[in-house]
């Protein structure tokens, strides 16, 4: 298929709103990390009221621990808000991709987890029937939803954009290229490979002399 080198940058935007979403589902978990982390009792009322539970006396050695247990995890959460909005910004497309699908799957599991595990449900009432299960599974959602949204957009787009561009019979363009892709475009013959930017490299198939045929390439 001939294509124009002019289709050099397509999907680049694409590409951006989809580290913009990893950088920003970072920031959201530094964000809770952080509030957890300086108001733990606050917080603590606010995942109660969320799955309407009562929470015992303050001086009750269960809520004490409750409220270390959220304390200790946002300390977690907030250290990996960070990395992800770090390699949201410096990793390659294939890194960011694996990282949203990693967090899609942390939220989703611990959605499922949160009404269907045996023992670390978060309500009694999840238990009493399948509408209040169904009502504590739309609870769990809700709480997680903004940044499943995000994962699953960083997703989507984060490899967005043709991988080879023809140019010529012995000329392509490579976009976004993994480590070592290039030689999954260059087997069965003599190519060179030029860089043109940080996200685009030439590769033209050389002329083998003295058989007086091309090589073929990709």
């Amino acid at each position: 298929m001939q294509e124009s080198v002019e289709n050099l940058n397509f999907g680049k935007k694409r590409r951006a709103l989809s580290s913009a979403c990893l950088f920003f589902h970072g920031i959201g978990l530094m964000g809770i990390s952080v509030h957890y982390i300086l108001f733990p009792s606050v917080s603590l009322e606010y995942i109660a009221e969320a799955w309407d539970i009562s929470l015992m006396r303050e001086s009750s050695s269960i809520y004490i621990l409750a409220r270390n247990l959220v304390m200790t995890s946002a300390v977690y959460l907030g250290i990996w808000g960070a990395t992800c909005s770090l390699l949201a910004t410096l990793a390659s497309s294939r890194t960011k991709k694996f990282l949203a699908c990693g967090n899609l799957l942390a939220g989703v599991l611990v959605s499922i987890f949160s009404v269907f595990h045996p023992e670390a449900f978060a309500a009694a009432r999840c238990r009493d029937s399948v509408d209040q299960a169904l009502d504590c599974l739309r609870t769990a959602f809700i709480w997680h939803g903004p940044l499943l949204l995000l994962d699953l957009i960083a997703i989507i787009f984060a490899e967005a954009g043709p991988k080879l561009i023809r140019i010529s019979d012995r000329s392509s363009i490579l976009l976004n290229a993994q480590p070592g892709d290039e030689h999954i475009h260059t087997t069965g013959g003599q190519y060179t490979i030029k860089k043109i930017n940080s996200h685009a490299s030439l590769i033209q198939q050389d002329v083998v002399s003295g058989t007086g045929e091309d090589t073929k390439g990709d």
